[in-house]
């Protein structure tokens, strides 16, 4: 890995979902993952997460995979609609 190169293996079902993907945007399965992957990790605040599992031990309040999802599709759908 000192090269900056990572090898990763995917089930047939995700490397399906990889390509179909990068297929749509004309980019090779590669660089869409790379992008993927570097988007996930510079949005990703560990110190966030931390404390805000800190809070749901303390409160015993926490979202739904369910109400988290729908929150998901509302910000896509709302982005989409942006876009338009």
């Amino acid at each position: 890995m000192a090269d900056g190169s990572v090898t990763l293996n995917l089930d047939d079902a995700t490397l399906a979902r990889l390509e179909g993907a990068a297929r749509c945007l004309g980019v090779s399965p590669h660089d869409y993952a790379e992008a993927v992957l570097a988007n996930a990790l510079s949005n990703w605040d560990a110190a966030e997460d931390l404390r805000r599992l800190a809070e749901d031990d303390r409160t015993g309040e926490s979202v739904s995979v369910e109400e988290a999802f729908a929150h998901l599709r509302r910000e896509i759908a709302e982005r989409r609609a942006r876009r338009a």
